[in-house]
C-alpha cells in the first residue's frame, strides 16, 4: 500500500518540526549555559566590587548633575556610615559636607566634557563629621545625562599611612633638627608622632 500525497506530507512536515524541535533544544541548552555564565561572571564582579578596599559607588546624572546613587560597595557604605539600602534612597549631593555641593554642582560641566575628572572634597558621614576624600570620576557613556562610576579615598587614612609608613617621610623627620610632632585631636587628644630632636 503506498501512502496518499497528504499522508507523505504530513509526514515530512512532522519530520521537519522534529528538526526544529532538537535545533531549539540545543538553543535553549546554549541560552542556559549562557545564563549561568554570566551569572557566574556577575557574582564575581560582585564580590571584587563589594569587597574592594577602595570606596566605589556609580550614579545617575541629569547634565552631569548627580541625581541617583545605583550602586554602593561596602568600603562606601563603611566609610559613610548609612546602610547599602538606605544610601540608594539618598540623593548623591546629600552626601557631601556643608559647602561642597555648590562646588559639585559647578564640576558637571566640565565632567560632561572632561568624561573623567579627579578632585578633593569631603564627604558627611551619618554622624554629621566631615571627611576629606579625593574622587576620580568616569562617565559611562557619551550622553547628556551619563551614568557615573566613582571611586572615592578617605585622605585622613591616605595621609596617616603616607606619614606613617613612608621610609622617606620618617627619615627626613629623623635627621631633622626642627621638633616635629603629629597631634591627633579626634576622637581623643593624642600625640602620634614625635621626631628625635624632641
Amino acid at each position: 500500500m503506498v501512502p496518499d500525497k497528504k499522508y507523505q506530507d504530513l509526514l515530512n512536515k512532522l519530520q521537519l518540526l522534529e528538526k526544529e524541535h532538537h535545533v531549539l533544544k540545543e538553543q535553549v541548552k546554549q541560552s542556559q549555559a549562557i545564563a549561568v555564565q554570566t551569572e557566574d561572571a556577575h557574582s564575581q564582579y560582585k564580590k571584587y566590587f563589594d569587597h574592594t578596599l577602595d570606596s566605589i559607588f556609580a550614579m545617575d546624572t541629569i547634565y552631569g548633575v548627580p541625581s541617583r546613587l545605583i550602586e554602593v560597595n561596602d568600603t562606601f557604605s563603611k566609610l559613610i556610615g548609612f546602610a547599602k539600602t538606605d544610601l540608594l534612597d539618598m540623593e548623591p549631593l546629600d552626601l557631601f559636607a556643608p559647602g561642597e555641593k555648590k562646588r559639585i554642582l559647578n564640576l558637571s560641566e566640565a565632567l560632561l566634557e572632561q568624561k573623567e575628572m579627579y578632585f578633593t572634597t569631603a564627604f558627611k558621614n551619618k554622624a554629621k563629621k566631615r571627611i576629606p576624600v579625593e574622587i576620580t570620576l568616569k562617565t559611562l557613556d557619551d550622553t547628556v545625562n551619563p551614568q557615573i562610576i566613582a571611586i572615592a579615598r578617605n585622605l585622613e587614612v591616605k595621609n596617616q599611612a603616607t606619614r606613617n609608613h613612608n621610609p622617606a617621610y620618617r627619615k627626613a623627620i629623623a635627621g631633622s633638627n626642627e621638633v616635629i610632632v603629629h597631634i591627633k585631636t579626634r576622637p581623643r587628644f593624642r600625640f602620634e608622632y614625635v621626631s628625635p630632636a624632641s
